[in-house]
């Protein structure tokens, strides 16, 4: 309640019989007054949803207050409208002033649309930006809503085949069919499942494949011999499963050692600002030694001046390069590490061939 601390759970109100002809309970202003004193402050609103005579309203107008009672006694909703009527306003002074000072002087937190500002006891003020979606990510999200509103969902369900083709099972077949049941009925399995779903709906009504689009760069120079490791088959999931300690959708292991992570890239479409996802890699990073990790955006990403020290203190701290890049920007960082900017017109041409590859499942292999 406002950081106020309450250092008591019994209130003690003195013993008044409060005798009144037409209410048969009405209880002491004393104990709504110390009530309103604990949990509200001056201007805030009061719901009494059985307001009876109309105690709690009296009580909150003259502390100042803004009230709302219900009463489905019309003799009484009259009689609380009375005593209302003839109560005046008489706000604590004193009250809105200590209220003002431990605004000043306790630490709080003001929200607004796009920040949250926290403030210090000294006065002093730190914003935390929230991450605002681009246009196109807007758009995207609005074509995908009306979709769905369209009833996008019915006509899939809709479409799909009457008749179920009986199949012939060996213990394969039944093993098979038993892992994915028991992956799919763990915690971890239907988290998993769940968000396999979304994203799949996702994907089929605005297609965006920031990700295989990446994942498909790095086949061409892991075919070329060019990456430090082991480029992991693509999977949108990987970083939904804690247990298994991934750190990106996109991961180079080492040859001898898979359970180590040498580069690791998330893809991060629509969101410029991104000191959500460097507080998340900080705790993913804890005990880990990569060479190269971050996140890669299909716009110019937002680094603005806390970007850029949380940057910092998370390489200094981690030991770990750490990177944002835009897409293009992180295609000349490979380009330039791999040495390879004179082959830049057939990487292209084979970055394309990959890429549509991978999307028509010609590489279930590498991208499933």
């Amino acid at each position: 309640m406002y950081a106020r601390a309450i250092k008591r759970d019994v209130l003690e109100c003195p013993v008044i019989a409060v005798k009144s002809p037409n209410h048969p309970a009405v209880y002491p202003e004393f104990l709504v007054q110390e009530l309103l004193h604990l949990s509200t402050e001056p201007g805030n609103l009061v719901l009494d949803s059985f307001i009876g005579s109309g105690t709690t309203a009296v009580v909150a107008k003259r502390m100042g207050r803004h009230y709302i009672g219900f009463e489905i006694n019309p003799q009484y909703c009259d009689l609380a409208q009375k005593r209302v009527a003839e109560t005046p306003v008489q706000p604590n002074l004193l009250e809105f002033f200590l209220y003002d000072m431990r605004r000043k002087m306790e630490p709080h937190l003001k929200v607004f649309k796009d920040r949250s500002v926290l403030v210090f006891e000294d006065g002093s003020e730190v914003e935390f930006w929230e991450g605002q979606p681009t246009s196109d990510a807007k758009q995207r999200l609005d074509r995908m809503r009306q979709r769905l509103k369209e009833g996008w969902l019915d006509e899939l369900f809709n479409r799909l085949p009457a008749s179920v083709e009986k199949v012939e099972s060996d213990d394969f077949t039944r093993a098979i069919i038993e892992q994915i049941v028991s992956s799919i009925t763990s915690e971890v399995g239907r988290a998993v499942a769940g968000l396999t779903v979304l994203q799949r709906v996702v994907q089929s009504l605005a297609p965006e494949h920031l990700e295989v689009s990446m994942h498909a760069f790095l086949q061409v120079l892991e075919d070329r011999k060019l990456l430090s490791g082991y480029l992991l088959p693509l999977c949108q999931m990987r970083t939904a499963n804690k247990k298994h300690r991934n750190v990106a959708d996109i991961e180079i292991v080492s040859q001898d050692d898979p359970a180590v992570v040498l580069e690791a890239w998330n893809a991060k479409y629509g969101k410029p600002y991104l000191m959500d996802e460097l507080y998340e890699l900080g705790d993913k990073l804890q005990d880990r030694m990569l060479e190269v990790v971050g996140f890669v955006t299909e716009c110019q990403p937002d680094l603005r001046e806390d970007i850029r020290k949380h940057l910092e203190e998370l390489r200094e701290f981690t030991e770990v390069d750490i990177r944002i890049f835009s897409l293009w920007e992180w295609i000349e960082f490979y380009l330039e590490r791999t040495n390879q900017q004179h082959a830049r017109e057939e990487i292209a041409t084979n970055w394309v061939i990959v890429y549509i590859e991978s999307l028509c499942q010609r590489r279930r292999d590498r991208t499933p």
